[in-house]
């Protein structure tokens, strides 16, 4: 396969790069080298992908709670990564030396303001060094979902005013701590369906797309994308089953063109953003999911935007992700994705689901507590029952293993454990909110251990082999400290 034009050079810009890019030209006839090619880029030769959770701290709102009440949420979720829209100085303030990273933004209005280098450098002088290293800023986001759009004067701001915020971070020796992106909304692809047909809209392929895939391979910063499968099935009910939305799909749809088989929309819509910046030439770059969410209530016309249909999306979301496994297509690749959002934003324009998007009220409530039955109320009960009857090391077995599954169900979370050799072993956080974090053994069982406020998730002991995952307590909750580990 010949060289690529597109290849990035080092003399482009004064930056380190990890390998170099293996070149896949879109008329490429599909093949099982391609397939290949597609599946070992990102691939780290582990056997179950990095996953890393974060939420969307939106703030279009007239009632949300003070930003230390906030840090209070953040902890009890255990959520360690957030993305805000802004720069908000009182949020980075508040945030500081609390363990909470922070993807930042510009605001699509306030690109012009950085198309000069000097501008650029006040920029950061002014909404990133009166807060960084305090707050952990660990990305830039300049603009959201402008490539959708048809305003071409604001699409030539963009590129620019990320070279220039990345040349200031370059003089200041921060260009490896704090990444440079921007955010598209799925709507950027011209086909995705099948993944392995995805390539970017025709009339923004060349002329944006590419030089950002060059300037992200050459700065090793993410390609970021928003997607929502909702938005399908609003669009199209009839045709686009409730079920692949919701990650509960057992037949899964097969891609003719790889023989790969998806079983939800999620990991579809992924695959066809890989095979899309592959066919412009960059396999490599990584993808961060910066939004992706299910409303708890509409329109009349906007159909599935329910709460059941909303917990279970989140549910199902952080479950699947949980298990390790990546992508049919890129298993082994690492994953980051934000959910959308921390809560419903009152003053949202648009239609009534964009308000509903939230995990939280603004009064702090989840929103999934209005599910009473087989939810919250028996999440608390099982939970209580459990601290109350297990002693601090109980081996699984018996009335304890059934003890720790009611609470997993109640949280609305799947099993515990698997049986057998070498089946994941699902490390329970008390919060339905979750997330829930892996650990991985052979021939391991559940193990419940009364944990305490150190942080510390997953102890694995005697022969078992586990991926630690460090989380924190929520705080007032009955069942805060249960946690399941893994025993050889």
């Amino acid at each position: 396969m010949r060289a690529s034009s597109t290849e990035p050079k080092e003399t482009d810009i004064a930056v380190e790069t990890e390998g170099s890019s293996l070149v896949v030209y879109a008329n490429t006839v599909l093949s099982a080298l391609h397939l290949q090619i597609l599946q070992q880029a990102g691939s780290n030769h582990r056997a179950f992908c990095k996953v890393s959770f974060g939420i969307n701290y939106g703030k279009v709102a007239n009632n949300l709670p003070a930003p230390a009440e906030v840090v209070s949420l953040f902890q009890s979720i255990s959520i360690t990564k957030a993305r805000l829209y802004d720069t908000d100085p009182l949020v980075l303030k508040t945030f500081r030396n609390t363990d909470i990273s922070f993807l930042v933004g510009v605001a699509n209005e306030d690109l012009a303001s950085l198309a000069s280098p000097e501008a650029a450098t006040r920029w950061v002088e002014t909404n990133i060094l009166p807060y960084y290293p305090t707050t952990d800023i660990t990305g830039i986001i300049i603009g959201n979902e402008l490539f959708s759009g048809t305003d071409t004067t604001q699409l030539a701001l963009v590129l620019p005013a990320m070279r220039n915020i990345y040349s200031v971070l370059m003089t200041l020796n921060l260009q490896r701590k704090i990444r440079v992106s921007t955010t598209h909304s799925f709507a950027v692809l011209g086909s995705s369906y099948p993944p392995s047909s995805g390539v970017f809209n025709p009339a923004i392929a060349n002329s944006y797309m590419k030089p950002i895939l060059q300037f992200l391979a050459l700065t090793n910063a993410p390609f970021m994308i928003n997607t929502y499968p909702f938005f399908a099935y609003k669009g199209s009910p009839g045709e686009v089953s409730l079920q692949y939305v919701l990650f509960e799909d057992s037949t899964g749809t097969h891609d003719a063109n790889t023989g790969l088989v998806y079983y939800n929309m999620f990991d579809a819509q992924l695959d066809a953003v890989y095979f899309a910046m592959a066919a412009l030439g960059y396999p490599n770059v990584s993808l961060v999911v910066a939004e992706t969410g299910w409303p708890s209530a509409g329109d009349a016309n906007e159909v599935g935007a329910t709460l059941p249909n909303a917990q279970t999306y989140q549910r199902n979301l952080f479950k699947h992700l949980s298990s390790g496994q990546g992508t049919p297509l890129r298993p082994n690749a690492s994953m980051e994705v934000y959910f959308f959002a921390l809560f419903n934003e009152n003053l949202k324009p648009g239609p009534t689901s964009e308000r509903h998007y939230g995990l939280f009220k603004p009064d702090g409530r989840q929103v999934w507590t209005e599910l009473k039955l087989f939810g919250v109320t028996l999440y608390w009960f099982w939970s209580a029952l459990a601290l109350l009857l297990l002693p601090p090391r109980s081996q699984a077995g018996g009335f304890r293993c059934f003890l720790a599954e009611r609470v997993a169900a109640a949280a609305g979370h799947g099993p515990l454990w698997g049986e057998g050799p070498g089946r994941s072993v699902a490390v329970l956080h008390s919060s339905p909110a979750g997330p829930y974090f892996l650990s991985h053994g052979r021939g391991c069982r559940s193990h419940l251990l009364k944990g305490e406020e150190s942080g510390v998730g997953i102890r694995c002991r005697r022969r078992g082999v586990c991926a630690g995952g460090s989380s924190r307590s929520p705080r007032g909750s009955l069942a805060s400290s249960l946690y399941a580990t893994a025993l050889a």
